[in-house]
């Protein structure tokens, strides 16, 4: 049995209560307190092993194998589950030998499908290349149009070198059409907004009297979405006081269910025939 570290094993939850202000902390904490006591009672009651299934077969007429779906507990006390049946033949060369499995965890940092809970930018030259926790213009204009606002700015929806002889830009699959407006990056110049005048599949053309090396940035978009976090604060601190008044409103409405209750108990004798 693996020797447990006590300074790592989680001995505190949280306490909760009506009303309380989570964060991403204490929920957290709950699932580690909960994960490390089951891991810890399976690491010390029980033997590592097959609990059920995960049986190894060989496939006829192949040079292949099938694991079983099935669990196990490893040594840490952490429950493997492996949900169906899989087939391996990644033996190229080998005619006989020992078959040893091993598995890795997949750390998901998106709480909703629909949803992302941190992104990163593209232009990492402008912004940091590290992940953003914040919100999606897009997502909230569909629910609270009134903290976003939109205007006219570039994206970097392209973001490629491509080269520009004669006003052409050579680049295949820009996806561009005549009339949009696109940035351009030179070498020793400043940025320049450019309309598209004619497009091919592989190039497009501008008016640009320039040749060599372009990055293309992206298109000028007029819906550029921008939020307004100071709205997203006053909106939260507007719905935590009206869910604050719900919560008086139960209060008083439990504690007079509770006087009407008490006050409905009657000795049984006061319903006794004399």
């Amino acid at each position: 049995m693996v020797k447990t570290d006590f300074t790592k094993l989680a001995n505190q939850r949280p306490n909760y209560f009506p009303g309380q202000y989570l964060l991403e902390d204490d929920f957290e904490l709950q699932h580690k307190y909960l994960s490390d006591s089951q891991n810890y009672y399976n690491q010390s009651l029980h033997v590592s092993g097959i609990v059920e299934g995960l049986e190894v077969a060989v496939i006829q007429d192949k040079k292949a194998v099938q694991i079983k779906s099935g669990a196990a507990i490893n040594n840490h006390g952490e429950l493997i589950v492996l949900k169906e049946d899989i087939n391996f033949a990644e033996f190229k060369d080998i005619t006989n030998g020992e078959l040893y499995i091993q598995y890795f965890e997949d750390k998901q940092v998106k709480q909703q499908e629909d949803i992302a809970d941190s992104y990163t930018y593209k232009d990492t030259v402008t912004h940091d290349s590290k992940p953003i926790k914040k919100v999606i213009g897009q997502q909230i204009a569909e629910v609270f149009p009134q903290a976003v606002s939109t205007h006219t700015d570039v994206v970097p929806d392209i973001f490629q070198v491509a080269s520009i002889a004669d006003g052409w830009v050579s680049l295949e699959a820009h996806g561009l059409q005549v009339g949009e407006r696109v940035r351009l990056l030179l070498e020793d110049s400043e940025p320049k907004i450019c309309t598209i005048e004619a497009v091919t599949p592989e190039s497009f053309q501008v008016s640009l009297e320039y040749e060599g090396e372009v990055f293309v940035y992206g298109r000028e978009v007029n819906d550029f979405h921008v939020v307004d976090y100071d709205a997203l604060s006053m909106l939260n601190i507007s719905a935590t006081q009206e869910l604050y008044k719900i919560i008086d409103a139960l209060k008083i409405e439990v504690q007079q269910l509770k006087a009407q209750l008490n006050g409905s108990h009657h000795p049984i004798a006061a319903f006794s025939k004399p």
